[in-house]
């Protein structure tokens, strides 16, 4: 059976007039038909039958593709794998040889050639798509296509006969001349005919030039467009193609594009113009990659994006993405790279060709490819309106409505509101196009009473529907309430039509408002207003077109709003303002509000305005119409915005309602038109003062100042003067009713020096002394200044005196100086002044030494007198001062004010029951007793009791003695010297291991228990141990600073500093003095102390340094100067 089966083969074989063997395939020809014969299966695997005969036919290397010749001198090129026939231009009958090039596989390179020329051709296989589609089935337009199902139109193009239109467009968008339509027909086997039709429309065949042959050479073969030929004497020849010049400066395949390569080419020797026209003729050829080496030297970005969309045109996407990348276009990478991996032909071939900007070719590639919906949204992302809505009535109705609202914003956007207002209506539909939707939904004309009739029983049909779904309570009372209504609508089948409203009369009156036609009937009332056509909507929309309720409920909204703006422009202001009011969108309400306001519908305006909550905008508009109340009312709910009261406030002024204005004034901030009314309008001046107190406005002190002129109360009237700096006018009216020294006190510092020479020279002639020097001070004339105050009458406390001292200070004037100490000494009036004064001269001279030594003579003039808080806050403020600057403070200074502080320590803890520490104190006073004449007997007096009650008896003996002597015995109270005489007597009594404390009968002579021996703290400059009420260390030989609450002296580890004045204390006894007391305050600086105020200095030996140097550097220069005289004297 085999054997006569290929005996049978063989016989039909010598009936084909040309057979080729190529890959175990025969391809024979047998006049105009092409068969292909697998030997491997011994069987038929394809044929094609051409219109006409076929004289020669040239597969290449792999048998996928065969060119052949026809009789009528046309060449083709057929693929047997999915039956493509494509037409090679400008073929000449004189040719009947045609060549594959053995390199070019994906995108062959053909050479057909007769005895005097050769002819290039390139066959693009991915490319015929993109350059001239028309592949319709049929003859079948686009536009019939869309009136059929996607499903029929994949099928149609798939049984059809396939119709190619070869227009020959070169790659870089060059067109040449259009070739004639060729018919190709496949086998009639069915299998064939149910090919995919994407793979039948791919592939293109382009003419890239004509190259002459040599005579009597015989071309062999093409490799990368290099002819190998066999000339006459029978050598091999090679020649490069015209149309492949460029391969002279580029590479051939399989090396690297580099740099380092490009000396061996000399492409760097080229001109630009040159180089241009190589990379044409490169992208002409289809060589891309030899381009890109001429693009590499360009460096154009048109160059780049020339070659990049022209590899995306035949799909080379690599190479495409490497020309984007070039250019910095990261938007056209990512878009190639997304549909790079698209497997559907026609869709990615869509895609490019919307990249390309070719979208009617994109519109037909979509609609072939199995998502047809991406014309569509093409369409809707290219805001072409008009093809979106016909290409949605097919593809995707429910989309209907969205892209009409879509459409109809573009339109209000570029002032069509006439069509904008009909799209917006158009899209409250849920199909617009649908017939069955027109006849149900869609209506442009008011009901007749027998629609209204069929609306209802539509109605009736689909709530009784909802009712059943959601199982509604009660159902059977609604039902039968909506059955009576349609009943009485039956009844009145032949009633006329209801008239029009008489304020719908624009153009617009032909469109409804509504979301669905049930929404207009008035007769519908047994249910709220929105109720039937929202259930009913909802429930029609969600079972046929599937549409999500949110998103669906959002779209009406916008739809409502368009159309509320569209039809408030065109005129039908009733209706746009109801839409507006009841959408419950504060945002439409303003837009609504705003177009009202520009045609000029002001209380409209205000109304939607103050509805959506833009009362400033409310405001300005009810100004307009003068609605005075409404804007009292809307001004409550305004902040910050003085611009809307200012206008308020001026027209109500001009209304007269003075109240109001002053009011509305106030809050814009006006406060010279509130106070200009208040004494115009209102005769109200304190008002008008406290609004000048408030705002420092000086028109308005002007406008004071003249209404107290008119009412002859010079004394304010001079006062506000001075304050709107109208100093000459109040100068003249102080002068002229004697009021200087009102104009004085009210000019203060802020004049200038001319006004303070007027005051001066006024108060000179008037001889005020005093007041002629001070302004005199003022006005920096100091010789006149001192001349006039130390002419005043010597007083004590006289303030002219301070007043001269502050004169010296300010002109530095050794001159002026000399006259106030001679002026103090008393050498003019023969009266010695107080030496307070002489302090305060060199402190204000900054002479501050002699100002220490005066402090000292001063404080101890006050200690004798008696005054030891003078003296002490004295000598506290001057040792401050001296810190302050950096001076030495003297030692004599520093040790009586540790005296007096010492004394005040002893009141203040007697006082607080405090004995012991009060004693100790004292006894430090006492040891100086003699510093303290005024108070000697009782200042021992105290000590005895105070030594006693603190069980130091031994002490308490021996002042107790010194108080029995005979010059202060009779200065004793009688009361306490019978006591001191028996405590001098008793020998048990003088022993310091008992103590004292009150008996009865007044008594202190009873005994304590407790020790009262002196303890012992480390120096906190040499660290051995002294008592603690020492403040010098015979060791380091330093006098030590003290704690200024108890008087004993500081040690390192417990220290800590006052927060006032910086003198060193006791951390402990500080805060147990702030935590006991109710108001504790600093015994040297009186500043109240608090918990959070003190902290404890860890690291303490910097200021315990700083106070040890500063109180012994006058024990050291003593120590030198005696060692200095023992030196001397040897």
């Amino acid at each position: 059976m085999r054997s006569s089966h290929c005996i049978l083969h063989l016989i039909n074989f010598c009936s084909f007039l040309n057979i080729k063997l190529i890959n175990l395939v025969l391809l024979l020809l047998q006049h105009g038909e092409i068969f292909h014969f697998n030997i491997s299966n011994w069987n038929y695997a394809n044929n094609y039958q051409h219109n006409c005969s076929i004289l020669h036919i040239f597969p290449n290397a792999i048998g996928t593709r065969v060119a052949f010749v026809d009789e009528k001198g046309l060449a083709f090129i057929y693929n047997p794998a999915n039956g493509q026939l494509i037409e090679m231009p400008e073929f000449c009958p004189s040719i009947n040889n045609i060549l594959w090039d053995l390199e070019d596989t994906e995108n062959p390179l053909l050479i057909a050639y007769d005895n005097l020329r050769i002819n290039v051709y390139r066959y693009f296989m991915n490319e015929c798509i993109l350059n001239n589609l028309s592949v319709i089935a049929s003859s079948r337009k686009v536009d019939d296509m869309l009136k059929m199902p996607t499903k029929q139109i994949t099928d149609k193009i798939q049984n059809d006969s396939i119709l190619i239109t070869n227009r020959n467009k070169n790659i870089n968008n060059d067109t040449s001349r259009s070739n004639s339509l060729t018919s190709t027909k496949f086998s009639n086997d069915k299998a064939d005919s149910n090919k995919l039709a994407t793979g039948a429309i791919f592939g293109n065949c382009h003419l890239i030039g004509v190259t002459r042959l040599p005579n009597n050479h015989l071309p062999l073969c093409s490799i990368n467009g290099e002819l190998c030929m066999l000339s006459p004497t029978g050598r091999l020849l090679t020649q490069l193609l015209t149309t492949h010049q460029f391969r002279l400066y580029t590479k051939r395949k399989g090396l690297n594009i580099d740099e380092k390569n490009f000396k061996f080419t000399g492409i760097k020797k080229l001109s630009y113009h040159d180089m241009v026209t190589y990379f044409e003729q490169a992208l002409k050829c289809g060589c891309f990659e030899d381009a890109e080496i001429f693009a590499n030297h360009l460096d154009s970005q048109q160059i780049w994006s020339q070659l990049g969309m022209s590899c995306l045109r035949v799909m080379n996407f690599d190479l495409a993405i490497r020309c984007f990348r070039s250019i910095q276009d990261p938007g056209l990478i990512l878009a190639v790279q997304r549909i790079q991996k698209i497997e559907d032909r026609c869709l990615l071939a869509g895609y490019i060709a919307m990249i390309l900007k070719e979208f009617d070719k994109a519109q037909e590639l979509f609609l072939i490819s199995s998502e047809p919906i991406a014309a569509l949204e093409m369409r809707r992302d290219l805001l072409h309106w008009e093809d979106a809505l016909q290409l949605a009535r097919n593809l995707a109705p429910k989309e209907i409505p969205f892209i009409c609202r879509e459409y109809a914003i573009e339109m209000e956007y570029t002032g069509d509101y006439i069509n904008a207002l009909m799209h917006y209506e158009r899209a409250l539909n849920p199909s617009s196009d649908n017939n069955e939707d027109k006849c149900l939904w869609n209506s442009k004309e008011k009901h007749q009473p027998s629609q209204s009739i069929n609306i209802v029983f539509y109605e009736f049909f689909w709530f009784i529907c909802y009712l059943v779904v959601c199982q509604i309570s009660n159902a059977s009372l609604v039902l039968y309430a909506l059955y009576v209504k349609y009943t009485k609508m039956c009844n009145k089948h032949s009633s006329k039509q209801t008239a029009k409203n008489a304020d719908m009369t624009t153009e617009t009156d032909r469109f409804h408002p509504r979301i669905s036609p049930m929404q207009n009937h008035k007769h519908l009332t047994i249910f709220p207003k929105h109720f039937i056509p929202s259930i009913v909507d909802t429930f029609f929309l969600e079972k046929r077109y599937d549409y999500n309720k949110e998103e669906w409920s959002k779209h009406i909204s916008l739809c409502n709003a368009g159309i509320a703006r569209n039809a408030i422009r065109l005129g039908d202001l009733k209706r746009g303002i109801e839409l507006a009011s009841t959408s419950g969108n504060s945002n439409l309400q303003k837009e609504c509000a705003d177009i009202l306001e520009k045609c000029k519908h002001w209380k409209e305006a205000a109304n939607l305005y103050e509805l959506a909550g833009c009362y400033e905008s409310a405001v300005i508009v009810n100004l307009k119409c003068k609605n005075y109340i409404k804007v009292s009312e809307l001004l409550m709910h305004v902040t910050n915005t003085p611009r809307l009261h200012l206008q308020y406030a001026k027209a109500r002024e001009t209304d007269g309602a003075y109240k109001d204005a002053v009011e509305a004034y106030e809050a814009a901030h006006d406060f010279d038109s509130v106070i200009r009314l208040q004494l115009e309008k209102l005769n109200n001046p304190n008002e008008a003062i406290r609004i000048l107190n408030k705002s420092h406005s000086i028109e308005g002190a002007k406008m004071i100042a003249q209404y107290f002129i008119r009412n002859n109360d010079q004394t304010k009237a001079i006062q506000y003067l001075v304050i709107s700096k109208c100093f000459n006018i109040a100068f003249d009216l102080a002068r002229k009713h004697k009021k200087m020294e009102l104009y004085a006190e009210a000019i203060g510092l802020n004049a200038s020096v001319s006004e303070y020479q007027n005051i001066a020279f006024y108060f000179e002639n008037e001889k005020n002394w005093y007041l002629a020097g001070k302004y005199y001070l003022l006005a920096k004339q100091y010789e006149k200044a001192i001349k006039h105050l130390l002419h005043v009458p010597y007083q004590e406390n006289s303030p002219a005196i301070d007043l001269a001292l502050e004169v010296v200070g300010e002109a530095n004037d050794s001159r002026l100086t000399h006259l106030v100490i001679v002026y103090l000494m008393g050498e003019t009036d023969g009266i010695v002044k107080d030496a307070r004064y002489l302090f305060r001269l060199y402190m204000v001279l900054k002479q501050y030494k002699e100002a220490a030594r005066t402090a000292v003579i001063i404080a101890n003039e006050e200690q004798i007198n008696g005054n030891y808080r003078n003296a002490h806050d004295l000598l506290f403020s001057m040792v401050q001062e001296l810190r302050q600057r950096n001076i030495h403070v003297p030692f004599e200074m520093f040790e009586n004010l540790t005296l007096l502080h010492s004394y005040i320590l002893a009141k203040v803890h007697v006082k607080n029951g405090e004995h012991l520490l009060g004693a100790r104190m004292l006894i430090r006073v006492s040891e100086s007793i003699s510093k303290f004449p005024a108070h000697i007997v009782p200042i021992l007096t105290s000590t005895v009791i105070e030594c006693q009650k603190a069980g130091l008896k031994s002490t308490s003996f021996s002042y107790a003695a010194m108080l029995l002597r005979p010059e202060y015995r009779d200065k004793l109270d009688v009361k306490y010297r019978r006591k001191f005489e028996t405590l001098v007597r008793r020998t048990d009594l003088k022993t310091d291991n008992v103590g004292v404390l009150s008996g009865d009968n007044g008594s202190i002579l009873n005994q304590t228990n407790y020790s009262v021996t002196e303890t012992s703290t480390p120096c906190p400059s040499c660290g051995s141990r002294l008592l603690e009420t020492s403040l010098y260390c015979t060791e380091c030989r330093s006098t030590i600073p003290y704690c200024v609450i108890t008087g004993y002296h500081v040690v390192k580890n417990d220290f800590a500093t006052c927060p006032g004045c910086q003198f060193p204390a006791l951390y402990s006894e500080l805060m147990k003095y702030v935590e006991i007391y109710p108001t504790p305050i600093c015994p040297m600086c009186n500043i109240h102390l608090t918990r959070d105020s003190i902290r404890r200095l860890i690291d303490s030996n910097d200021i315990l340094n700083e106070w040890i140097n500063s109180l012994n550097v006058d024990i050291c220069e003593d120590e030198s100067n005696e060692k200095k005289n023992i030196e001397l004297s040897k």
